[in-house]
């Protein structure tokens, strides 16, 4: 049991796997577009943060034994108002509440407020089992909270949170909004949501009109889209249907306009298959008992196969798939020399002290919802499950280490990932090889501008970088900064290090005129005062960064296709290890940089989209970081 409730402790304890939140998003979202209903949702997941400030509040966890209730939270936003009252009843069909009742917040006229409504619920049983136990032992119940708004209040729950809820003045010893005191923009407050309360309301209302004015005209296709305002298909009216409507004597048109639309989503929730819905699915569904089973209606319906209609022959469900191998494609890759100590004096042994504990208490925080039976110290250790894998094998004697886990992707189908990490020593005692990659399998061909976008480093990776007591070295340690060339040493070491045929990620160095003022500070605002600190939390993990003086530029002179004049400018010195695809450095100019327009592939598959990037500098930092992660992927 936590005694302290402190963010280190509570992220220690409180383990909540993405594919749990994934999986209450996903359910939502389903039953939502079986409904036609229009929708966004968002989700989250508590931070240990967040859990320490509530936590620190004293509300939780006292006498009455009160319980945090949103470990997991959703927002639900709705484009229309009445879909509020259908989707509580959705949900409540779906999930067992937790509370008895949703609660709803009231608008006062001396408050400002946005409307929403919040729903508690139990977590199915088997979505617990996959959260720590140890979650448990703190004041945190085993629900989650779902929350429901119009998009029109969406825009305004930040501003309400803010300025509103956390505005407070104390008074005495009574702590009161500091809206009470100044009525005038509380008024004025009140109005602006007023008037988003209006457009709800008013758009409603309008629908519903233009409904009716479609209906006198008996135009049922377009009356049944803005009367019942789902996600309807593009698929007209089945022939002879408009006919049937038109029917002064059975008046079928005027009950399908009367027809209330919860009793259609009803319909559609209670549905047993999930199709595309149409107008005439829409009519064939309602036909029923609001219809009266009009057996016309039925031919027609029969005729066209309506609960097929628009589903091709080679359903999923019907048809063969060739399988695909999976083929290993490298996102991330680098090879690290770790040394122990704030002298790096230490060898091998002290280096590897550290090490297996940080890396199997990493492997074991991702595979325990997997795996209940990791053992807590760590060992050597492999399993298996359907889309999960784990090797753990360390030799403390001769300070080597392999660890090799691979786990199906949470956010895309035929997708793995894995991780490898190989250890052994320095042949010189100075500390111990790191060797670490990450790998995306899939079962598609994959371009270079996706492995690109996909690119990333695992969890493990930074957090061995921010131990203070490991030094993480090529060829020199990479600092926790950008470093600044200030002195002659530091002049000589760059030196050395862009020289270095060890080194195995590339040296950014950004140079500029001292300032006239004296001061001694570097005048950067040609490419703009923080570029350098921006562009080093990009790629501190696999790229140095420096800034230095023109003046103070190593020249490289027993390299004749190196520095031969001190320009302004970005410096970019490639590893060797990169001779293939890159030369021994690229300068960039003040002008190169300025005039900078970069087009960006982002997203994936038939998702993959272009994005024109013109201003200067940021433009820069962008291709310039991508050009980074292509050597890198290119050198596996």
């Amino acid at each position: 049991m936590i005694q302290e409730y402190t963010r280190e402790n509570i992220k220690e304890t409180v383990y909540v796997p993405a594919s749990v939140e994934a999986e209450l998003k996903t359910n939502i979202e389903n039953q939502l577009n079986k409904c036609g209903i229009f929708y966004r949702v968002f989700s989250r997941r508590k931070s240990a943060t967040s859990l320490e400030h509530k936590l620190a509040t004293g509300k939780y966890g006292g006498a009455d034994n009160k319980k945090i209730q949103d470990l997991i939270g959703l927002r639900v936003n709705l484009y229309f108002q009445d879909d509020l009252d259908i989707c509580k009843e959705l949900f409540q069909d779906m999930f067992e509440m937790a509370e008895k009742e949703w609660s709803e917040n009231e608008m006062r006229n001396e408050n400002f407020e946005a409307s929403k409504i919040n729903g508690v619920f139990k977590l199915p049983g088997y979505m617990v089992s996959k959260i720590s136990p140890e979650t448990w032992e703190l004041p945190i119940d085993q629900t989650f909270e779902i929350q429901l708004k119009t998009v029109f209040f969406e825009g305004w729950h930040e501003v309400e949170h803010d300025f509103r809820y956390k505005m407070k003045d104390k008074t005495g010893e009574k702590e009161t909004s500091i809206w009470d005191n100044y009525s005038e923009y509380s008024r004025q407050f009140n109005s602006v949501v007023a008037t988003l309360e209006l457009c709800d309301r008013s758009m409603v209302v309008m629908f519903e009109d233009f409904a009716h004015k479609l209906y006198k005209e008996h135009n049922w296709d377009m009356m049944l889209r803005m009367h019942y305002r789902v996600r309807i298909s593009d698929q007209p009216l089945y022939d002879g249907l408009a006919e049937i409507l038109d029917d002064e004597e059975l008046k079928l048109g005027k009950k399908l306009f009367k027809t209330n639309r919860n009793i259609l989503i009803e319909k559609l929730k209670n549905f047993h298959r999930d199709i595309p819905i149409s107008v005439n699915m829409i009519i064939a569904l309602l036909n029923d008992k609001e219809l009266g089973n009009n057996e016309q209606i039925n031919n027609i319906m029969r005729a066209n196969n309506v609960y097929k209609d628009g589903i091709s022959i080679t359903d999923k469900s019907y048809s063969v798939r060739e399988l695909a191998p999976m083929t290993p494609y490298c996102v991330f890759k680098n090879k690290v020399l770790i040394r122990y100590g704030k002298e790096d004096i230490y060898g091998a042994a002290d280096a590897f002290r550290e090490l297996p504990a940080y890396i199997y208490k990493w492997m074991r925080a991702k595979f325990r919802p997997v795996f209940q039976d990791i053992p807590e110290e760590f060992c050597d250790y492999e399993n298996m499950s359907p889309g999960y894998q784990i090797s753990f094998k360390a030799s403390p004697n001769e300070f080597t280490l392999n660890m090799s886990i691979m786990h199906l992707a949470q956010d895309v189908g035929a997708r793995m990932w894995g991780t490898e990490v190989e250890i052994k020593p320095h042949q010189d005692d100075i500390g111990v090889w790191m060797e670490i990659k990450n790998i995306m399998y899939d079962g598609r061909t994959i371009s270079e501008a996706e492995q690109i976008s996909r690119f990333s480093y695992p969890t493990l990776y930074r957090t061995i970088f921010s131990d203070s007591r490991l030094s993480v070295v090529d060829a020199q340690k990479y600092w926790d900064k950008v470093f600044v060339v200030c002195n002659e040493d530091n002049v000589k070491s760059l030196s050395e290090l862009i020289q270095s045929e060890e080194r195995l990620t590339p040296v950014v160095v950004l140079a500029s005129n001292m300032k006239e003022d004296g001061s001694g500070y570097l005048d950067e605002e040609w490419i703009g005062k923080y570029w350098s600190i921006n562009l080093h939390k990009q790629v501190r993990y696999y790229a140095h960064v420096y800034r230095c003086s023109v003046d103070d530029l190593p020249l490289i002179k027993e390299d004749s296709s190196r520095l031969e004049d001190k320009q302004l400018g970005v410096y970019v010195f490639w590893p060797k290890c990169y001779s293939e695809f890159k030369p021994p450095y690229e300068f960039y100019s003040q002008e190169d940089i300025g005039n900078c327009v970069y087009n960006r592939l982002r997203g994936e598959g038939a998702g993959v989209r272009e994005d024109r990037i013109k201003d200067g500098a940021t433009a820069f930092s962008v291709m310039l970081v991508d050009e980074i992660k292509k050597c890198i992927i290119k050198s596996h």
